[in-house]
């Protein structure tokens, strides 16, 4: 029976696994979601690893090209999220390995390595060769080509250095002024409501906060209803801070990235710089910065729409979905085909931690789960400071429809419409589809 079989997939191709040769050693035991490059038909592409296989196709069997990395980009639980939401979905593994990652990382291309700013030769144990000291007191960069020939030589030693802080990762070439730099200024248009933070909350917003802070070790789905203007913010802000103070991470995911942009300026006045917004309207460069920076650890809550979901947070505390019921949050194309609210439902179980679908028009379906008790109904049913709900009438058109041409103009619009000119006041008519202005 041949041995070091190992099964890969393959983005962009059917949703199988396929068996390859591996020759090669890292120096540590392969984890899966290590990237590799393969040969697959007539050119080399980026494979990742599943696991040993003993199967044996009936055609040849090719070998391995090289490993990006010495190691999975994906911790247990987020590769475990990612091979669910392949089988859930009926996706090929590899798109969704891929899409996890930032665009800019889907080359194939090793990583470099810079020497941090307090590297020590003494921290070692081990002894380390001469020629990669004298890289180290330079302080150069490890380049993808010098660190593969280093690998093949020293196998392990990369690894290593990084595990003991001697080491930076570098994906994709970011130039090292945008790694130091504060990837906080690539927000500082938004400007944060500082006043969120002096805002007190009332009982209906303080029953809510204390039902999710209570069960922060756990997974449970809490459906916040609450009406427009009723204060969900405020509340997602104060269970956000139970969780921090806990030294967890927190995701808070919307349907749009304009709804990203306003809910960080509430999350800025209430955490300042420790709040990201990660989105795919971002240059490449600066989100695949963002990116490293979260799996770095520099940032603890995560702001973003749809693709956010896959942000690489460590020891997740809690996950918030604004706006659940929105459409926006399926994506249709390309692959994977997903609802990311349904997927953040997952992840928190995964995580076993309490997510917060909020909305104030909740999905039939959420709404069903919470009567059924599958999720625990949270409802702010006022507004802070009593103030009051504007009047909404609902008009049958059957009864008051006007005549002639115009059929969709009722009685009671009309008068409306005219006292409010008459006021010198404006109006908005909002239509139910876009090309009928």
């Amino acid at each position: 029976m041949e041995e070091n079989l190992v099964s890969i997939a393959v983005p962009n191709a059917p949703a199988k696994l396929f068996t390859y040769r591996n020759d090669i050693s890292v120096g540590t035991e392969l984890t899966p979601g290590q990237r590799c490059i393969v040969p697959f038909g007539k050119r080399k592409v980026i494979g990742f690893y599943i696991g040993p296989t003993r199967e044996i196709p009936n055609s040849e069997i090719k070998s391995i090209v090289t490993w990006l990395e010495p190691y999975s980009l994906f911790s247990p639980k987020m590769y475990e999220f990612l091979a669910w939401m392949a089988e859930y979905y009926l996706a090929n593994m590899a798109d969704v390995f891929q899409t996890a990652l930032p665009p800019a990382m889907r080359k194939m291309q090793r990583p470099s390595y810079m020497v941090t700013v307090n590297a020590s030769l003494t921290k070692l144990k081990t002894d380390i060769p001469h020629e990669i000291q004298k890289i180290l007191k330079s302080g150069k960069t490890f380049t993808p080509r010098l660190t593969g020939s280093l690998e093949k030589k020293y196998p392990g030693l990369i690894d290593l250095l990084v595990k003991n802080g001697m080491l930076e990762i570098n994906y994709g070439q970011i130039s090292k002024r945008l790694l130091e730099q504060d990837i906080s200024t690539a927000f500082s248009y938004i400007k944060e409501r500082v006043e969120i933070a002096n805002i007190k909350p009332n009982k209906e917003q303080s029953v809510a906060i204390e039902a999710i802070i209570n069960n922060h070790n756990k997974f449970i789905t809490y459906l916040l209803y609450g009406i427009t203007g009723s204060g969900k913010t405020l509340v997602y802000c104060h269970a956000t801070k139970a969780a921090i103070f806990q030294n967890k991470s927190v995701l808070v995911l919307v349907p749009e990235i304009a709804i990203a942009g306003t809910l960080l300026a509430y999350f800025k006045g209430f955490f300042g710089k420790d709040v990201a917004l990660l989105h795919s309207a971002l240059r490449r460069k600066e989100r695949l910065a963002i990116w490293q920076a979260i799996r770095d650890g520099k940032y603890k809550i995560i702001i973003g729409a749809r693709s956010a979901i896959f942000a690489p947070l460590e020891n997740l505390g809690l996950i918030i979905v604004d706006e659940e019921h929105d459409e926006s949050y399926k994506q249709d194309d390309p692959s994977p085909r997903f609802q990311a609210r349904d997927a953040a439902i997952m992840r928190a179980r995964i995580c076993n931690i309490p997510v917060v679908l909020g909305s104030a028009s909740p999905s039939i379906e959420s709404f069903h789960n919470a009567q059924n008790g599958r999720y625990q109904l949270l409802k702010l049913t006022r507004r802070p400071e009593n103030v009051e709900l504007p009047l909404v009438r609902l008009v049958d058109l059957k009864r008051e429809g006007a005549p002639g041409n115009f059929p969709f103009f009722t009685k009671t619009l009309v008068k409306s419409v005219n006292e409010s000119l008459e006021r010198n006041e404006q109006v908005i008519l909002y239509l139910n589809r876009r090309g009928f202005s």
